[in-house]
């Protein structure tokens, strides 16, 4: 599922403001005497913040932003001594494995004979969603509410008639594809999970649901996994215009297409009208016929 917290944590790029990030959330998990040992730069020989426990043990905490996690480890954990420090907790903006956080526990627990708490994107993203919410606000700049969101996710879709391809590359005359066209125009990746129409069938709503991404719960388990769709990217699906066209009219005689939506995977649906031409073009199709279903 997208997350804003855990995309801003992905692109956060000013360490020292990560340092201070962490500080705060040590204070606000009851840790003592946090200090930052170099908050502006400088030299702090592997030492970013100092702590104490409830039981009065010493700790260290590590805070990077970098990626090459094994080189960072090393660098900063093989300079401490066996009881230098009891726990050392690791904050980071990587996705540690299990594997992962199970040698640097090991190191810690045989070489430097301390505790290892890992404190990666993912813990980092459930602590400010959830207990941690105004220091979410403070570093990261998004809201409680779904201001930030509704800022952020922004999703247009465009309907047109579109021509299939030849075995040459170029486009045949007919016309028998509905393109659903979805571009980005927000600041965050998004996930589709499905376009759509709303329709009215002798008077009952009904919608035509085409499935797309299978990241959170869709119905259809054979859908591969889509990478998101970056800002200023749009992305086209082809629908076969004829059997949608057989689909809807084998529901009833009397049909009101509304409009055309897309759904991104936490929910959010952005709509566009259906025009009357787009319309009678998807209705003139023979209805009897059976035509194969695609959707590209």
């Amino acid at each position: 599922m997208f997350s804003p917290t855990r995309t801003a944590l992905e692109q956060f790029d000013n360490q020292h403001d990560f340092e201070r990030m962490a500080a705060d959330i040590l204070n606000s998990l009851g840790y003592k005497n946090v200090e930052l040992i170099a908050p502006r730069g400088g030299s702090d020989s592997g030492k970013d913040i100092t702590f104490t426990t409830d039981d009065g043990r010493n700790g260290l905490a590590c805070v990077t932003l970098r990626k090459d996690i094994d080189a960072k480890f090393k660098e900063d954990f093989y300079k401490r001594r066996a009881g230098e420090f009891s726990i050392y907790i690791l904050f980071c903006t990587a996705h540690l494995t299990a594997s992962k956080k199970l040698k640097f526990r090991q190191y810690c627990l045989h070489t430097l004979q301390a505790e290892f708490v890992s404190k990666d994107i993912e813990t980092l993203r459930s602590l400010l969603d959830t207990t941690m919410r105004p220091i979410k606000e403070k570093y990261l700049h998004i809201s409680s509410d779904n201001a930030y969101i509704s800022e952020k996710l922004n999703l247009s879709i465009c309907l047109r008639q579109e021509s299939p391809p030849n075995p040459y590359g170029q486009r045949d005359s007919d016309t028998t594809l509905l393109a659903f066209s979805i571009r980005n125009a927000g600041s965050v990746p998004s996930y589709i999970s499905s376009t759509g129409l709303e329709v009215i069938i002798d008077g009952e709503n009904r919608t035509v649901i085409y499935e797309i991404s299978r990241r959170s719960f869709p119905t259809n388990q054979y859908l591969k996994e889509e990478e998101p769709l970056l800002p200023g990217q749009c992305h086209t699906y082809l629908v076969d215009a004829r059997g949608l066209s057989a689909q809807l009219q084998a529901g009833g005689e009397n049909i009101v297409l509304k409009e055309a939506y897309v759904e991104d995977e936490i929910g959010n649906k952005y709509s566009t009208v259906i025009s009357s031409d787009l319309t009678t073009w998807l209705l003139g199709f023979p209805p009897g016929k059976k035509y194969p279903y695609s959707l590209f």
